[in-house]
C-alpha cells in the first residue's frame, strides 16, 4: 500500500465522507460535460448545415470562375506575368503548389517506403523505431539478460475514489 509523508487527523467518518463528496463531485463533473456536449451538439448542428450549404455554393463557384480565369487569364490579369488580379472584395489568382512526389505505381507509401529501405535507398526513407513494451515485460519476467541490462520492470499504486452510481441526480 502506498503511504504519504503526510499526518492525517481525520475520523473515519470525515474520511468516507470526503470520499462521498469525491464521488458526489465525480457524478457533478460527468453531468456537466453531458449537458456541454448536448449544448455543443445543437450548436455544431445548427451552424454545420449553413456552412455545409455556402461550402457546397463555394465550389460551384470556384469551380466556373477557374474555368473562366484560365480561358481569360490575359485579360483579367494586371500584367503579363501575373499570377494574381483583385476585385474589390477578393484577390484571386493561380498559385503553385509545393513540388511533391507521385507514385508512378498503384503501392500503398508503405510498401513503397519498404522497398526504398530495403533496396538500400535508406535516405529516401524516415524509419521511426517504437519498444514493443508487452514484449519487453515479457522478457523481464522470463529474466532475458539483455533486456534486464536495460530496463526494469516499475508498477505503481495509486489511490482512486470511483462513484459508484447517480444517486438520483
Amino acid at each position: 500500500m502506498a503511504r504519504t509523508n503526510t499526518e492525517v487527523t481525520l475520523t473515519r467518518g470525515e474520511f468516507e465522507k470526503n470520499i462521498d463528496l469525491i464521488a458526489q463531485f465525480q457524478l457533478d463533473i460527468d453531468r456537466l460535460i453531458v449537458e456541454r456536449d448536448e449544448a455543443k451538439e445543437a450548436i455544431l448542428a445548427k451552424y454545420n448545415t449553413q456552412i455545409s450549404s455556402l461550402k457546397d455554393e463555394i465550389k460551384v463557384l470556384q469551380t466556373e470562375a477557374q474555368t473562366y480565369a484560365k480561358l481569360n487569364w490575359a485579360r483579367l490579369a494586371p500584367s503579363p506575368n501575373a499570377k494574381t488580379a483583385e476585385t474589390p472584395l477578393a484577390s484571386y489568382g493561380f498559385r503553385t503548389g509545393q513540388p511533391t512526389p507521385k507514385a508512378l505505381t498503384k503501392k500503398k507509401e508503405a510498401d513503397l517506403a519498404e522497398q526504398l529501405y530495403n533496396d538500400g535507398l535508406k535516405d529516401y526513407v524516415n524509419v521511426k523505431f517504437k519498444l514493443n513494451k508487452t514484449a519487453i515485460v515479457k522478457a523481464l519476467r522470463a529474466g532475458v539478460e539483455a533486456i534486464t541490462k536495460l530496463f526494469k520492470l516499475n508498477q505503481a499504486e495509486r489511490f482512486y475514489v470511483e462513484a459508484k452510481a447517480s444517486n438520483g441526480k
